[in-house]
């Protein structure tokens, strides 16, 4: 992928502000997705360290005469509850994050419903057909597909 274009990068920004304004209330539970995101993130990271360290145990006790089984299954024990860490992390962060983007969703559809109950009624299907295009329109610029 190429260099980003500066055009793009300010097109994002000109979708993104006006959403900002929604998400706003919900930047304590961002913080705490993201610090999930990275907890996860580093402990899965820490695992293979885990994975090295029992192969090297024994990969030893097989020079020597014997292998240190409990060695082995104090680092495996460890490696599991770090991935069950892991695990739990990336559930909640991926649990905050749909919380946050469906309650964003409801706002801004009533707010829509509020801004125009009778012309909604009447048009709905026009609305969505309306609504899909832009996101049609808004999706590339923000993930920046060409």
């Amino acid at each position: 992928m190429g260099p980003r274009n500066r055009s793009t990068e300010r097109a994002s920004l000109k979708y993104l502000k006006p959403l900002f304004k929604y998400i706003k209330k919900y930047i304590v539970l961002f913080i705490i997705a993201m610090a999930f995101a990275v907890g996860g993130t580093v402990l899965t990271v820490i695992g293979p360290r885990l994975i090295s360290r029992i192969t090297d145990i024994i990969s030893e006790g097989l020079m020597l005469p014997q292998i240190d089984m409990q060695a082995v299954i104090s680092v495996a024990t460890t490696l599991i509850f770090l991935y069950l860490a892991s695990i739990i992390m990336s559930y909640l962060q991926g649990f905050i994050m749909a919380t946050i983007t469906q309650n964003t969703a409801y706002g801004l559809r009533h707010e829509l419903i509020q801004i125009c109950p009778a012309f909604i009624r009447q048009n709905v299907f026009r609305i969505i057909v309306i609504i899909l295009k832009v996101i049609e329109e808004v999706l590339p610029h923000l993930l920046d597909i060409r």
